[in-house]
C-alpha cells in the first residue's frame, strides 16, 4: 500500500513537471504564432506558360513547349491574414509564339494573360524555417488566349512553391501552377495549362501607427477680483 502512494506522488510530481517544462517551452512560440510575419508582399516576375497536349507528359518540354516572350511579366499583391495564411492576387502577360507546340500542333500566335485570386498556406514558421519558405496555394482565375477558338476561359487552380528571403525583407520566389479549365467535360478539355514563375518578392512590415495627439495642458487661470471702493456719505 505504501509503495503504491509512494509511485503514484512520484507520478504526480512527473506530470507537474512535464507540465510546466511544456507549458514554458511553449510560451515563445505562441508569441511567434501570434505575431504578423508580414503585412503586404508584393512581387514581379517572368512566367511561362506550358499550353501542349498532355501537359504533365510535357512538362520540361523547354523548347517545344514552354511559351514566352521577352518581357512575360507577372505581378503579385499578397495580404497576409491569420496563422500562416494569406490572400493572394496574380496578374502575368504572355505571348504565344507560332513555332511553340499548343495541343499537340504549331502556328498559334497571339497575346496571352490570365488573373488570379488564391487562398495561400506557408507552414515555415511551424517547421523551424526561416530562409526557405515553401508554401500552397490555390484558388481561381481567368484567363485570355487569343489565338485558341475559345479565347476567355475560367480555371481553378494550384500552385506549388517557395520563397527563398535573401534579406529580411527581399527574397526570390519559383513556382509552378497547375490550371484546370472548367468547361462541360472537365475531364477531356484541352483548355488546362501550366504556369511556372520565377522573379522577386519584397515584404512589408505591418506600419505601426504613431498617437500624435496630445492633451492641451489647461492653465489655470488665475481670475483678480477688484474690491469695489463704497463711497460713504
Amino acid at each position: 500500500m505504501y509503495k503504491k502512494s509512494l509511485l503514484t506522488n512520484k507520478s504526480l510530481i512527473f506530470l507537474f513537471a512535464l507540465f510546466f517544462v511544456l507549458n514554458g517551452w511553449s510560451q515563445p512560440w505562441k508569441m511567434l504564432a501570434n505575431k504578423n510575419p508580414y503585412d503586404l508582399m508584393f512581387g514581379v516576375s517572368w512566367n511561362t506558360v506550358n499550353d501542349n497536349e498532355k501537359p504533365m507528359t510535357n512538362l520540361v518540354d523547354i523548347s517545344g513547349s514552354w511559351q514566352s516572350s521577352y518581357l512575360p511579366f507577372r505581378f503579385t499583391v499578397d495580404k497576409y491574414i491569420y496563422r500562416d495564411w494569406s490572400v493572394e492576387a496574380m496578374l502575368a502577360f504572355n505571348k504565344y509564339r507560332e513555332n511553340k507546340y499548343v495541343d499537340g500542333v504549331t502556328g498559334y500566335k497571339g497575346l496571352f494573360w490570365s488573373a488570379d485570386v488564391h487562398a495561400k498556406f506557408s507552414p515555415a514558421r511551424r517547421l523551424g524555417m526561416e530562409f526557405v519558405e515553401p508554401y500552397l496555394s490555390f484558388g481561381m482565375g481567368l484567363t485570355y488566349r487569343k489565338p485558341l477558338p475559345k479565347k476567355l476561359t475560367p480555371t481553378i487552380n494550384l500552385a506549388l512553391g517557395t520563397n527563398i528571403w535573401v534579406t529580411n525583407q527581399i527574397g526570390i520566389q519559383l513556382q509552378v501552377m497547375g490550371k484546370k479549365a472548367l468547361a462541360v467535360d472537365l475531364f477531356k478539355t484541352p483548355y488546362n495549362y501550366f504556369q511556372y514563375s520565377a522573379g522577386v518578392v519584397y515584404r512589408q512590415d505591418k506600419v505601426k501607427t504613431k498617437n500624435t495627439f496630445k492633451k492641451k495642458k489647461l492653465k489655470r487661470t488665475r481670475v483678480k477680483f477688484k474690491k469695489s471702493k463704497t463711497k460713504t456719505t
